[in-house]
């Protein structure tokens, strides 16, 4: 009988230097998780940063600072930036064990709705999150003055949105796509045209961050780093079940079977790693874990998926068993 070997499937492993997620370590015990707001020049300072619904940043010489304590790995939450009565809402993702969410923003200065600062809203090419955020802002600004036309707001809406966009796909990985981009966005879409390109927009921007979680769940899978590959196959599963998610995980082809994968094959390498270090009291604990996920069946695809049946649990137990028999 032939117990506790390679599984038939290897599970592809994606190694990839992710600046967002490269220093992510979950960690056990979820603590506050910290955003860092500066600003570009010193007439840029916001007057005021909040999160939506308290608590209020508290203010320090080169940035607003403020925390949240997460009460999982990860959180979504809305941020409020303020110059005065002007406020500029974004989207930010915590994660326990990241690092903080640094950025620094720039103050959108008031302007008339003319066609060249509508044209140089939407011709510029940011390269980095700070200036997405300008262009953001300045968008917003423009639309919030009440001067422009509904054109000119049709295009500077797609703009905000546009770069809420970008912004969420960046290497950062701190960023979503913001509800008020995208509604502002709504309020001005003409067609079906219009309606097409919000969902392409946000549902490649999404698609973007599952493709870098499950980068990053095996990664911690080579490393070693179990809680890492829990956390993000737990994000990974809040969004399966996200309705505003759903452009994202339909384009991405995300299931829950796919996600399971990833919990069932680490679970199986830690079981077969501890019975070959004769770390034979872990290796009981694995094959107690694996023989009750496999019978419930929203594992059941995936243990088909990685070929591992109850059947092979049952002799992997045995051999443990034996192991232990024997060392006593």
């Amino acid at each position: 009988m032939t117990v506790l070997q390679p599984k038939a499937l290897a599970i592809a492993t994606v190694v990839c230097g992710l600046i967002g997620f490269s220093a992510w370590r979950a960690q056990a015990v979820s603590p506050a998780s910290q955003v860092n707001v500066g600003w570009t020049a010193a007439p840029s300072k916001p007057t005021g940063v909040r999160f939506e619904g308290g608590p209020d940043f508290r203010e320090t010489p080169s940035s607003w600072v403020g925390s949240k304590t997460l009460a999982g790995r990860f959180a979504s939450h809305s941020i409020v930036i303020s110059f005065g009565t002007a406020e500029f809402p974004l989207q930010l993702v915590m994660r326990a064990g990241q690092p903080p969410a640094s950025f620094a923003v720039t103050k959108a200065h008031t302007e008339n709705c003319a066609l060249d600062v509508v044209n140089a809203i939407n011709s510029a090419q940011p390269a980095t999150d700070n200036e997405r955020i300008a262009v953001m802002f300045r968008a917003r600004a423009l639309i919030s003055g009440n001067t422009c036309d509904r054109f000119q707001n049709r295009k500077l809406a797609r703009r905000y949105f546009e770069m809420s966009c970008r912004l969420a796909e960046s290497e950062n990985a701190s960023f979503e796509v913001s509800r008020d981009a995208r509604d502002t966005f709504l309020r001005f879409a003409m067609n079906q045209t219009d309606q097409a390109y919000g969902q392409q927009c946000k549902g490649v921007a999404q698609q973007k961050l599952i493709s870098r979680l499950f980068a990053v769940a095996n990664e911690a899978k080579v490393a070693g780093d179990s809680a890492t590959l829990q956390a993000a196959v737990d994000e990974l599963a809040a969004h399966v079940d996200d309705a505003n998610w759903a452009d994202g995980v339909a384009g991405y082809g995300l299931t829950k079977t796919r996600i399971n994968v990833l919990l069932v094959d680490d679970l199986y390498d830690r079981q077969r790693q501890a019975y070959a270090e004769r770390n034979l009291e872990q290796a009981l604990s694995m094959n107690d874990r694996l023989s009750a996920l496999s019978k419930d069946d929203e594992y059941r695809e995936s243990f088909r998926a990685v070929k591992v049946s109850e059947s092979r649990l049952s002799e992997d137990r045995a051999a443990i068993m034996n192991a232990r028999s024997a060392s006593d």
